[in-house]
């Protein structure tokens, strides 16, 4: 799977974003209700789909679109920090 910016992700098939985040969870009960994610490419994919409040960013591919519950503008917009501050 490419990254973009001549970048290739070599992922474990049982290791990924949304792994990361569950042991996170697990750790300090955190239910998915209060987690919000935010995603571009395939490698965010399940990510979105554990996160209750999941964004997609304008410039993600539509397969991420497809998945996540809000689309946001760009990474160029700051899209992620300013939603952020309308979260919180």
């Amino acid at each position: 799977m490419s990254s973009g910016y001549g970048a290739v992700d070599i992922i474990q098939s049982s290791v990924h974003k949304a792994w990361g985040l569950q042991v996170l969870m697990a750790k300090y009960k955190i239910r998915p209700e209060e987690v919000a994610a935010f995603g571009d490419s395939g490698n965010d994919k399940e990510l979105l789909n554990l996160a209750k409040y999941s964004f997609a960013m304008a410039n993600a591919t539509q397969n991420i679109k497809n998945v996540a519950s809000y689309q946001i503008a760009s990474n160029a917009e700051d899209a992620v920090l300013t939603t952020i501050e309308k979260i919180l």
